[in-house]
């Protein structure tokens, strides 16, 4: 799979876009086919060699959207949102066609602490969008 992979610390000259193997899914994680991927203020902090506890090599991306290929919770085919959870920071990120992810929380706990950080207008708005019939995955805790 196609993966955008920063070995050291700098400006956007270091992210390397390679081929690296596909995720290999782990008990209770999820895979999933990315089919989006934002750019987070925390990533290019990250990139640029700010933040003490990142190990280089890694593929960037702490959330995407995208599609379950594979998952003991979930069906595949599903679309998902996927956010933080040490995503892209101690573990591969969204930078790339696919990324595994854990789940670690069940719906109500895990909008509950969603909405906490963002408010009910802009998730549900979407700006001017609806979310409906999206899953939101998180390793959250």
């Amino acid at each position: 799979m196609k993966a955008v992979v920063v070995y050291e610390a700098g400006e956007t000259d270091k992210l390397v876009v390679q081929e690296v193997l596909k995720p290999k899914i782990k008990e209770g994680w999820s895979l999933i086919k990315v089919k989006g991927f934002g750019i987070n203020r925390s990533e290019i902090f990250t990139r640029k060699g700010y933040s003490s506890s990142f190990k280089f090599p890694r593929i960037l991306g702490i959330e995407c959207v995208g599609i379950v290929e594979k998952s003991e919770k979930f069906q595949a085919g599903e679309k998902i949102v996927s956010i933080m959870g040490e995503m892209g920071r101690a573990f591969d990120g969204s930078y790339a066609e696919y990324e595994d992810k854990s789940i670690m929380l069940d719906m109500l706990d895990m909008l509950g602490k969603l909405m906490s950080c963002v408010s009910r207008y802009h998730v549900s708005k979407n700006r001017g969008k609806s979310l409906s019939g999206w899953i939101l995955l998180t390793s959250y805790d």
